[in-house]
């Protein structure tokens, strides 16, 4: 819900049936709807490639347009001419209030890299949280630790990719969630299956069996 009490709704969606709301370019596109006070609909939008585009979290702009972030596998479509990473790439896009696109990024090294959830800071910042395989390309600041590490990175309100700080081990971690604290850094929460490196210090690691829930304060500054 944005400050006008306006209500975006997305997902994915694969239907391609005469009565579908969306037109679908592949096998799985990223669907986005907003309605009015009174629940009407105003506008349905679709975004994606012909292969799996799936959109994870939503978080509306003061300008009253809304960010989706997610994860593709599409080079083609609405992803023309993106530089795309290799397997899965993380991407972020901002629709203004009347259906248009204002920007879109994608965030990709050459592995399976995701974007879980979005937050809006009042001076315009983005954050987003999710996981990484990669050690190149957008990610080769933090690198990587072993299969999956979890990540917080930061973009400009105009989408300009601008910080990212990760933390993992060996294993699968991932963060799924972020928020802000009022001291101004940051909580990541999510899992792990590590018991070393990034994750050496907590008291109760995972056996590298089993995943654990995690809370990961971090600072982005």
């Amino acid at each position: 819900i944005n400050g006008n009490d306006e209500l975006f709704v997305c997902g994915s969606f694969s239907s391609k049936t005469a009565t579908s709301l969306f037109t679908n370019k592949g096998w799985s596109d990223v669907g986005l709807v907003k309605f009015d006070t009174a629940l009407n609909q105003t506008w349905a939008k679709s975004w994606g490639g012909s292969q799996l585009d799936y959109a994870t979290s939503i978080e509306a702009t003061s300008d009253g347009g809304i960010l989706v972030v997610g994860y593709t596998k599409s080079s083609d479509g609405n992803l023309s001419g993106v530089p795309a990473g290799g397997g899965l790439d993380a991407f972020i896009i901002k629709w203004n209030g009347t259906g248009s696109i204002d920007w879109y990024d994608t965030c990709a090294g050459t592995k399976d890299d995701c974007f879980t959830d979005v937050f809006v800071n009042t001076d315009g910042t983005i954050y987003v949280s999710g996981y990484s395989a990669s050690t190149t390309k957008d990610f080769n600041l933090i690198g990587n630790l072993g299969k999956n590490d979890a990540f917080i990175a930061t973009y400009s309100a105009s989408g300009r990719f601008t910080t990212i700080r990760g933390v993992g081990g060996t294993k699968d971690d991932a963060f799924l969630g972020l928020c802000k604290l009022s001291d101004g850094n940051f909580i990541g929460v999510g899992y792990s299956l590590s018991n070393d490196r990034g994750f050496s210090i907590m008291e109760n690691p995972s056996d590298n069996n089993k995943k654990k829930g995690v809370i990961v304060k971090i600072t982005m500054d």
